[in-house]
């Protein structure tokens, strides 16, 4: 089984402090085995081992903070993909201006059972308790998620 879905459009307000399921996924690059369904949830179908990723783009525009995209499996954190922003701007805070687009790739390996699930989560931190804009392009991959068996 391999899979590879993407935002195809942009999707506004992820809120400030808040961790909130991804579920813009809505295009379907490819699906071998119809294992990725509407809900932006991957369910492998199959035992093995699986190489799991992808990106988060996203854009903000007040003082960005940190961001993080977690990984779950079966409801529970598998793996944290975090950005702490350690810039130095004109008033030295350690923080990143706004008006800026930023993306996170990640990657992991897990071992999966047939009926194990995987879901992308985002959290974002700004300044000014602002909102994120997930970005998703129909044309091109700006935020994605996919999968594929490596070994049985």
């Amino acid at each position: 089984p391999a899979f590879l879905a993407k935002y195809g459009a942009v999707v506004n307000g992820i809120a400030h402090e808040t961790n909130v399921k991804l579920t813009g996924f809505n295009t379907e690059v490819y699906d071998t085995n119809n294992t990725f369904s509407n809900n932006s949830k991957f369910t492998p179908g199959v035992a093995g081992t699986y190489q799991l990723y992808g990106a988060v783009s996203h854009y903000d525009e007040n003082t960005i903070e940190q961001y993080r995209v977690y990984l779950y499996k079966n409801g529970s954190l598998l793996a944290n993909f975090e950005h702490a922003i350690n810039v130095v701007v004109a008033n030295d805070t350690g923080v990143l201006k706004g008006n800026t687009t930023q993306t996170v790739t990640w990657s992991v390996t897990d071992v999966a059972d047939t009926d194990d699930y995987y879901e992308v989560y985002f959290y974002q931190s700004n300044t000014n308790d602002g909102v994120f804009s997930i970005y998703g392009e129909s044309a091109s991959l700006s935020t994605w998620f996919g999968a594929y068996k490596l070994i049985t």
